[in-house]
């Protein structure tokens, strides 16, 4: 049997899998802080077509994107 077989079989639990409540708190602030947001179909246009190192940038000089980036990199 593969090692990651047998890690799956070890810590799996069916009761988390089915459940219909989220279990990850921390991803549930991130996504409540995500939809939160106001993003101007403007900025959203010219943000996504910077590369991460430009995003991160804008982002320490730029009072309206540092809200987008905590969110985004919560």
């Amino acid at each position: 049997m593969s090692d990651r077989k047998e890690l799956l079989e070890q810590y799996y639990d069916p009761s988390v899998a089915n459940s219909t409540e989220f279990y990850f708190s921390k991803a549930q602030e991130a996504l409540a802080a995500w939809r939160s947001l106001n993003i101007e179909e403007l900025l959203l246009n010219r943000l996504v077509q910077l590369d991460y190192s430009d995003f991160k940038d804008l982002a320490e000089t730029d009072p309206t994107v540092k809200p987008i980036r905590r969110a985004s990199f919560y």
